[in-house]
């Protein structure tokens, strides 16, 4: 009998630290109008500045407008990139992050760092999160990101 009592009582312990120590899942969808400038240096290597404008949502239930600018470099069809962004919700809090991406990674897919927040987002400072994106055209483009909040 107390062995079972034992063994219920680990269990219902284990459950309870799962349970705790759950991160949280926060998304954050948006779509985006991308302007360009390259350079072909090579055949094998093109230099590209980006701007984009995109308006997101996001699982808290929130919306905003962004801005972004950077640097794509592409060698060899391996692309590499260094974009900078600064989102800004609709109450007026503000994030900004760093898309990375390289040669490693597979197509459309990279990380995004959030370097700074202002109100709600400052929870997300320092915290990379994974994102895809896939292109209708060369302008426009969805993105959807995924990130593992941990808990306060």
């Amino acid at each position: 009998m107390i062995k079972i009592f034992f063994y219920f009582l680990i269990l219902k312990l284990l459950f309870l630290v799962s349970f705790f120590l759950k991160a949280e899942k926060y998304t954050l969808e948006s779509s985006s109008n991308v302007s360009s400038e390259h350079i072909e240096v090579t055949k094998s290597l093109k230099s590209t500045t980006v701007s984009i404008e995109n308006r997101w949502t996001d699982s808290f239930g929130n919306y905003g407008t962004g801005k972004c600018n950077g640097h794509i470099l592409t060698e060899n069809k391996e692309i590499s990139l260094l974009v900078f962004c600064e989102q800004t919700e609709a109450r007026g809090d503000k994030f900004w992050t760093q898309l990375l991406r390289d040669k490693d990674m597979k197509a459309g897919i990279g990380k995004i760092r959030y370097l700074n927040a202002t109100g709600i987002y400052k929870k997300f400072i320092g915290i990379e999160c994974q994102y895809a994106v896939n292109y209708m055209n060369n302008k426009i483009n969805f993105l959807k990101q995924i990130c593992e909040l941990p808990n306060d």
